[in-house]
């Protein structure tokens, strides 16, 4: 969710202080020093290291990397503090923080800002598919549908959809383009 309404796409963003005027573009950021929860994190390392592959630049080294963990405020605070040239994190979380008053979003600039209508936060990268729901080719077929069926039918602001903390499910997108 973005507030009350359904968020179906991920993104990432890329951000550094206001007030650094050297990093400004994906080359600029190439050489920094570059602050992320994990390389797990399909939206903060994934996503963003792909937009440096489509401008044909060579993707951040990873001994620039500074992999910091859970939550992915601790990048945020990372870049703040002056640790991190560069924060790589998930679309949301500086609005979240921002909402919650834990920063200032003037004193942050977002490097490679996509405008995508209709996304309501700051984004680096493309959008993709969200929370995707994969049934393995060992399970039974009748499964499967029972369980995509009962997925479906979630009615948004349950009781239900409330205590998972999301809107509920859709028909899937295709997800070919990060094969």
């Amino acid at each position: 969710r973005a507030g009350e309404n359904p968020l179906e796409a991920v993104g990432g963003v890329m951000f550094t202080l206001a007030t650094r005027h050297d990093l400004n573009t994906l080359k600029d950021v190439q050489h920094s020093k570059i602050a992320v929860c994990s390389k797990n994190c399909m939206e903060a390392y994934h996503l963003t290291f792909e937009m440096f592959v489509d401008a044909g630049l060579t993707p951040p080294s990873e001994n620039k990397i500074m992999f910091l963990g859970l939550p992915q405020d601790t990048v945020v605070k990372a870049v703040l503090s002056q640790r991190a040239d560069v924060g790589f994190i998930n679309a949301g979380v500086l609005e979240r923080m921002h909402i919650e008053k834990l920063i200032d979003m003037t004193r942050l600039k977002i490097i490679n800002r996509q405008d995508l209508t209709g996304f309501p936060y700051a984004v680096s990268t493309h959008l993709y598919p969200q929370w995707p729901l994969i049934a393995m080719n060992q399970t039974e077929a009748t499964d499967a549908r029972r369980l995509a069926a009962a997925l479906l039918q979630i009615e948004a602001n349950s009781a239900l959809s409330n205590s998972l903390g999301i809107y509920g499910f859709t028909i899937p997108s295709s997800y070919a383009s990060i094969d």
